[in-house]
């Protein structure tokens, strides 16, 4: 049985399959970010997103490296739409310094103001 989880963490919902023995069975990962971000001016209409930080990945339980980059663009009072690219690297010695790029992934959204 298939099942897709949402990390409460950063709001998002992975499903990895793996695959063993010919047949495939489903384990499920969580990706969780700690980042420090700088998020653009607000009363922009465009406002520039940047993080960069540690992912922990469970229940494997390593970490990685991770720089994203993007965009909110405001489409209406309280309503924004988002973009971004998120890197994943696995690390040197030092564990904020990126060695290889693991993964990456191409994010969208819509953001809503209460």
């Amino acid at each position: 049985m298939s099942r897709v989880t949402l990390n409460k963490e950063s709001s998002a919902y992975y499903y990895h399959p793996t695959y063993r023995k010919n047949k495939q069975e489903n384990e499920v990962y969580y990706k969780i970010p700690l980042h420090l971000e700088y998020l653009g001016p607000a009363g922009r209409r465009i406002r520039p997103n940047v993080s960069y930080g540690v992912n922990l990945h469970a229940p494997v339980f390593t970490a990685t490296t991770s720089l994203t980059v993007g965009t909110k663009v405001k489409l209406y009072k309280g309503l924004h739409f988002g973009v971004a690219g998120d890197f994943d690297f696995t690390s040197s010695d030092f564990f904020l310094i990126p060695s290889k790029m693991r993964d990456y992934s191409l994010l969208g959204g819509v953001y809503l103001d209460f």
